[in-house]
């Protein structure tokens, strides 16, 4: 793969101050995974009417990904053999602190998760991230909650990892 190496952290929203959500644009996804090896995935998504198929190398902090274009008939024909290995939802991008961060609002099986994605281009910056006061907790490392386990599985019972009674937001 060519793509360059990045880094991601992903945290639990409990609530979104509603001045962000104002200026944030919204797409709307929908993805199937193809293959969901635990460091090596590869799926299909349409973003907004655009059909890619992503190779994603590495988990946790560190991963590289690579994204080519699809036809819709390619596109079609691939998500086909998807079946029991999707969800869908709206990406919001949104800043904090100056920094990009994705707002991922999963619809169906998995509302009312929301999970805040940061993308970091060094190891150096991610670490020194400060999470914003609207998430809940960081669950970068928690394996239940990688795109790919939401896909497969589902919605991960928070209530029973942090032992509150109400953690979705």
């Amino acid at each position: 793969m060519h793509g360059k190496w990045h880094f991601e952290r992903r945290f639990i929203v409990s609530y979104i101050p509603g001045s962000l959500l104002q200026a944030a644009s919204v797409d709307k996804i929908t993805r199937g995974y193809l293959s969901c090896a635990e460091e090596k995935q590869i799926y299909v998504q349409d973003t907004n009417g655009q059909p890619t198929l992503s190779v994603v190398q590495g988990s946790g902090l560190k991963r590289q990904t690579e994204v080519i274009a699809l036809s819709a008939e390619q596109f079609s024909t691939l998500w086909e053999q998807t079946q029991g290995l999707r969800f869908a939802g709206e990406k919001s991008q949104i800043k904090h602190a100056g920094q990009p961060v994705e707002l991922m609002a999963y619809t169906g099986n998995l509302a009312p998760l929301k999970l805040v994605v940061v993308t970091f281009a060094n190891e150096q910056q991610c670490r020194e991230f400060i999470q914003p006061d609207y998430v809940h907790t960081e669950v970068t490392h928690h394996k239940d909650y990688t795109d790919m386990a939401l896909a497969r599985i589902g919605l991960p019972d928070i209530n029973a990892m942090l032992g509150q009674e109400k953690a979705y937001g």
